[in-house]
């Protein structure tokens, strides 16, 4: 984790081939050191659920690091460190491979309100200074609202959805501390709920990072997960982790697969018969 700079504001639809193109490698290691790593300080808590949403759906960095790196193991996952993204760019979205091959790709946005854009260069900050991770300086109270969209899969079908998403909000984004206050990040589940997780930040530099996690319900996904800093001033977050639920082939595609299978087995034994 290092910064890189900015990213999102919309969702997107487009081709594989585009997908892979453009798509920002991802690790299976939460907070990854391969430049500067950053300290989560503190867990955000449950606050309030809705439509059966508790607290069993908010989740610790302790409980999400290794998930991350089973599910980055099993192709159903990845940690965007910001390590490893070559210029500065001022994007609405961003294309995430993800996977021990790569293989699979997930289109993260920011949705409005709000707008992130880039500062300065990449590899150059530690990740708890003034400019690290996705910042968001376009408002007088800069959210943050992350979307998911376009999946992709060269080899197969593509995944349904995000399972888990994790991210840590930096705990000061300015050369002099900020008092974020009561801070709060709300989950979307598919099946009509909502989660809330919060924590008070409101410390110096480097000593108030904060890690906001969420886990969809069973047979559920995230649709988005959004946070109203609600203050004036810059918000900086970094690394962002996810996990992904595979999809299940139809059952006329394994009765094919199936009939395949059949078929080439009796092939080989009249050939070798």
């Amino acid at each position: 984790m290092t910064n890189l700079k900015h990213l999102l504001a919309g969702r997107a639809t487009v081709t594989l081939a585009a997908l892979r193109a453009a798509a920002v490698t991802t690790t299976g290691i939460y907070d990854h050191p391969s430049n500067n790593t950053n300290q989560v300080d503190q867990d955000a808590h449950f606050f309030s659920g809705t439509g059966g949403a508790n607290a069993a759906n908010v989740i610790s960095v302790g409980a999400f690091t290794p998930q991350m790196l089973a599910a980055f193991n099993s192709d159903l996952g990845g940690v965007f460190t910001f390590d490893n993204v070559a210029v500065n760019a001022n994007v609405t979205t961003v294309s995430l491979s993800y996977g021990t091959v790569q293989s699979k790709s997930l289109t993260l946005g920011q949705g409005s309100p709000g707008t992130l854009t880039s500062v300065n260069t990449i590899f150059s900050e530690p990740i708890s200074s003034d400019q690290v991770g996705v910042k968001n300086i376009s408002a007088f109270t800069p959210d943050f609202t992350f979307v998911f969209s376009s999946f992709a899969n060269n080899f197969g079908a593509p995944d349904l959805g995000v399972t888990e998403f994790g991210f840590t909000f930096l705990s000061q984004g300015i050369s002099s501390p900020v008092n974020y206050g009561l801070l709060k990040a709300t989950a979307s589940f598919s099946g009509g709920g909502t989660v809330t997780a919060a924590a008070v930040v409101n410390t110096t530099r480097t000593n108030g990072d904060t890690f906001y996690g969420f886990s969809a319900p069973a047979g559920q996904t995230i649709t988005q997960v959004t946070m109203p800093v609600g203050v004036t001033g810059d918000a900086f977050i970094d690394d962002v982790g996810f996990t992904t639920q595979a999809a299940t082939p139809e059952p006329t595609t394994v009765a094919l697969v199936a009939v395949g299978a059949i078929g080439f087995f009796v092939s080989r034994r009249r050939r070798n018969g």
